[in-house]
């Protein structure tokens, strides 16, 4: 990276973490019973929509002490991602980075299951 005509080394942060959602929604489908005894049953849903709340916490480790100005190019780097509708905190020290996450969460569902009716 070049800043100001000064060429600095590539800092490489690894992120590790979790990220919990909790989302309610609906699901629109069919069931139907196959064979003669009606044990087998085909269950589709062609349409379901959730929608609710996530957050996460991931921790960057480096593979080396960071410089104040390599912590400084992290952070900026950070600062600018374009991460779209959901916030974010980073903060970097000498030994990696945290990003805190917190945001809408929503998606689509659909899928076909074959099941053994008792």
């Amino acid at each position: 990276m070049e800043t100001n005509g000064v060429v600095y080394d590539t800092v490489d942060v690894t992120f590790k973490g979790n990220s919990t959602a909790h989302s309610a929604g609906l699901l629109i489908g069919a069931q139907w019973f196959l064979g003669k005894k009606d044990n087998f049953v085909l269950d589709a849903w062609f349409l379901g929509a959730h929608y609710g709340t996530s957050t996460g916490d991931l921790d960057g480790i480096t593979d080396r002490t960071l410089t104040s100005v390599e912590q400084q190019q992290v952070q900026d780097e950070l600062d600018n991602l374009d991460i779209p509708v959901v916030k974010y905190k980073a903060t970097v020290n000498a030994n990696g980075a945290n990003l805190k996450v917190d945001g809408p969460w929503a998606g689509l569902r659909a899928g076909i299951s074959l099941g053994y009716r008792f």
